[in-house]
């Protein structure tokens, strides 16, 4: 089985606020979040925020939580009032980055965007337009992260297994290629449970009460 995850960085300093934003919007769907020991993590029902140096707080959200990052990524950015960028991964084929600023969604791009139907295309976009919008949004070089947004195609000898800068850790077919592009844009991907700081319960059933990403 492939990887089903979803991971969000939020340009914020403060993960107290974060996480008491992040309360707020669950407790709207009738979904309970609470603190927990680190010790006790879980990845089927646990989310681990992170406060990375850059000035992003990072969650890690729990395994097949990438039907639901999206929605709770626009609400926090629109309560905060930041920029939220986040990340969801399906079945280990296919990564897709949304950003917003303010509770906006001002860009979204999926690698592969005829994953699921040819004829009814996942919305992506990796125009120069719009990669530039990305590039001035996340305070990057246009140039140092307009390779990522590549699409795939489906023959896997037609597929790039380049990487987009000679000192990245993934090729471009890979989807953990998504870390590569974050450090291009000061965002740290998190490796390591216990720099944790916060270990956020979702309530039972979660996946029944929140509501689906676009796509």
């Amino acid at each position: 089985m492939g990887h089903f995850f979803a991971i969000t960085a939020i340009k914020a300093t403060e993960s107290s606020l974060v996480v008491e934003n992040l309360k707020s919007i669950f407790q709207q769907f009738q979904c309970e979040v609470k603190t927990v020991d680190l010790d006790d993590y879980d990845d089927s029902s646990d989310a681990l925020v992170y406060q990375d140096s850059s000035g992003w707080i990072v969650i890690n959200w729990p395994s097949y939580f990438n039907i639901h990052d999206q929605h709770i990524a626009q609400n926090l950015s629109k309560k905060i009032g930041t920029i939220v960028s986040t990340i969801s991964v399906y079945e280990g084929a296919l990564w897709t980055h949304v950003l917003y600023e303010n509770g906006d969604e001002l860009h979204r791009f999926c690698n592969v965007p005829d994953y699921f139907d040819e004829a009814d295309l996942v919305m992506s976009d990796n125009s120069e337009t719009g990669i530039k919008l990305v590039a001035e949004k996340l305070s990057a070089a246009e140039e140092k992260i307009k390779g990522y947004f590549t699409y795939l195609k489906e023959d896997e000898e037609d597929m790039n297994f380049k990487k987009v800068h000679d000192n990245d850790e993934f090729e471009i077919w890979d989807f953990w290629v998504f870390c590569d592009f974050w450090k291009q844009v000061g965002i740290n991907y998190p490796e390591k449970n216990d720099e944790a700081v916060a270990c956020l319960r979702l309530c039972d059933a979660f996946d029944k009460k929140l509501p689906v990403n676009k796509e």
